[in-house]
């Protein structure tokens, strides 16, 4: 708590100058309260219902969960259950005898998440409201209680019992039982979750729900808080079945819950549900749609003062990577006169240097069917005998592949995708069965659209997440360009307003002799790691990089599904990806009634 900014609530709850209870108005020093509790509540809780009242000017609210023995708890439920079913049957009231179905369909549906393992037990919500004189207090009591029942609650003031209500609110008192009758309503854990932002644990001090710990305590994640945490960039690594997709699709709901902008590189379609739940945009560049990132439309960069970079010779360099990926049989003398031609090509299209890349759009720029028709030209200007004759040979054989058929559909046209969703899903697992080379090419293209729209949205200030499913499909010791642009984009997008998200299934992939180097950069710039099951080497290579204890190396080598260890900097714990009854119809894609 801000001292500065709530000294008036800490002098109430810590008085110097006396306290009385009169006309169940309290006075604390020079100051007057009056204290209630919710005793009803909607049927279906809403989503962050909580927040609606918690900053209410003049109030302080306490929210308090109670774990009960679920075997108890249960027989409870199943007793009401019970009542409603027969208030439900002797009924002649058509109203009542649907609410009574409703709740004890409710009551079977609780019974089963306890069964699933959801904790159990009661919550409590206290609000004191504050004033400088008792009428102010009244007066702000009953605005505050007006907007109780607007959110379909009920509020009860404690005006003979102001004493233990004092002391159930405050931090220093423990929870007075005959306040607890009055307040208490049974719920599950899930639930009181979804209805409240919590705040503070041992890793991180606020943010959204990300799992739970070993002794079932909460972890919270907040990956935009820089003040402690250099960037919110995260890798996430896990052998198949150890719930990755789970995980990442969990806190992408969440991240959009908080209004961030979501693009994700999805080469095994996990996500598409996902983003259809939420209307979000899925974009298949696979070549079977007509969508297509042009690799030869050069990305305007901005820095981080929005000053455009040297876009062309940015672009060469890019192009120069994505060739080399896509025809690694070309020699070094052939990608030069390929990249050459290029340059040709471009200045027929009036673009140099010196062009001002913001006045042009997709159309300006040339597709790969004019580099052949460039190369062609130059191919049939030269003797046979001629020293170039054979490379030219080679690099239009090459190109005259990318023009047509399933590879064409993939590169050859205008770039015709936009991001102008809030989620946004690339779908390129229909080209899962294709070259390895033209899957890296693929990804390594639109690895740097993307790039080009983080950069673009500091103006928009938006807060971007960009995650890069299977990353290993990027990692290839041959081209070592690939894993510098990665580790290049993990340290700048901070500045971007971006966080970058690398999923894999093999630690080994990220640290292979010869990308050892770029892949410890790239995890020393996550300050979050997700580690799920795996075993073997990548265990090994775990226990060395990450430090960890025999405990921890126990929780890897079970692979239970969703369990594993989250590091946030130096910190580390146990955690259980533990989804939320309210999340399961995004994350896991079950359908849910909302209770």
């Amino acid at each position: 708590m801000n001292r500065e900014k709530n000294y008036k609530i800490i002098d109430a709850l810590t008085p110097l100058s006396g306290m009385s209870y009169e006309s169940g108005v309290i006075r604390i020093g020079d100051m007057y309260s009056k204290i209630g509790g919710i005793i009803d509540y909607p049927s279906i809780l809403p989503l962050g219902i909580s927040s609606k009242y918690n900053k209410i000017p003049f109030s302080y609210t306490t929210h308090i969960f109670i774990p009960e023995n679920s075997g108890i708890f249960t027989k409870g439920i199943a007793k009401g259950i019970r009542q409603a079913e027969m208030r439900g049957y002797e009924t002649r009231d058509a109203s009542i005898e649907i609410f009574s179905k409703n709740e004890a369909n409710s009551g079977r549906e609780m019974i089963e998440q306890i069964q699933d393992g959801d904790t159990v037990g009661y919550m409590i919500n206290l609000s004191m409201i504050f004033g400088e004189t008792p009428k102010e207090v009244k007066d702000r009591y009953n605005r505050y209680e007006n907007q109780i029942e607007g959110l379909q609650m009920r509020f009860r003031g404690m005006s003979h019992l102001s004493r233990q209500s004092f002391k159930t609110l405050a931090p220093f008192y423990t929870i007075d039982s005959e306040i607890q009758n009055i307040f208490k309503r049974n719920i599950l854990f899930s639930d009181f979750c979804k209805c409240f932002q919590f705040a503070g644990n041992q890793i991180t001090k606020e943010g959204y729900y990300l799992g739970v710990d070993n002794m079932n305590g909460l972890l919270l994640h907040n990956s935009w808080e820089r003040k402690n945490n250099i960037n919110g960039n995260m890798v996430l690594i896990g052998e198949s079945g150890s719930g990755k997709t789970t995980a990442c699709k969990h806190l992408l709901f969440n991240e959009f819950l908080i209004g961030t902008k979501i693009i994700v590189i999805d080469p095994e379609n996990e996500y598409g549900d996902f983003a259809k739940s939420l209307k979000g945009n899925i974009i298949d560049i696979s070549g079977g749609n007509g969508n297509i990132i042009n690799p030869l439309q050069i990305r305007i960069n901005l820095d981080e003062n929005n000053n455009i970079e040297n876009s062309y010779d940015f672009h060469i360099q890019k192009i120069r990577n994505f060739f080399n990926i896509l025809l690694p049989e070309l020699k070094y003398n052939e990608l030069n006169l390929l990249i050459r031609e290029l340059e040709k090509t471009y200045k027929s299209f009036n673009i140099s240097k010196e062009t001002d890349f913001f006045k042009l759009d997709n159309r300006d720029y040339p597709i790969l069917s004019d580099l052949y028709n460039t190369i062609k030209e130059s191919f049939n200007r030269i003797n046979k005998d001629d020293d170039y004759y054979l490379t030219y040979r080679v690099i239009l054989d090459f190109i005259r592949e990318l023009t047509n058929g399933i590879y064409a559909k993939m590169f050859n046209n205008y770039t015709n995708v936009n991001l102008d969703n809030d989620i946004n899903i690339f779908n390129i697992s229909e080209v899962q069965n294709v070259e390895d080379n033209i899957k890296k090419a693929l990804y390594y293209n639109l690895l740097n659209f993307c790039w080009e729209q983080i950069t673009n949205n500091k103006k928009k200030n938006e807060n971007t997440f960009l995650v890069l499913d299977e990353a290993h499909l990027l990692l290839d010791s041959r081209i070592k360009d690939t894993m510098i642009t990665l580790k290049t984009i993990s340290k700048r997008c901070r500045k971007y307003n971006a966080n970058l998200m690398i999923i894999t299934h093999s630690l080994i992939d990220m640290l292979d002799n010869e990308l050892r180097k770029e892949g410890q950069g790239i995890l020393e710039n996550a300050n979050y790691k997700i580690l799920l099951g795996t075993d073997g080497k990548n265990l090994e290579e775990s226990k060395e990089i990450f430090k960890l204890t025999e405990q921890e190396l126990d929780i890897l080598a079970l692979k239970k599904k969703g369990n594993g260890i989250f590091i946030a900097g130096s910190m580390k714990t146990p955690i259980n990806f533990k989804i939320l009854k309210y999340e399961k119809e995004f994350v896991l894609g079950e359908k849910s009634n909302g209770t």
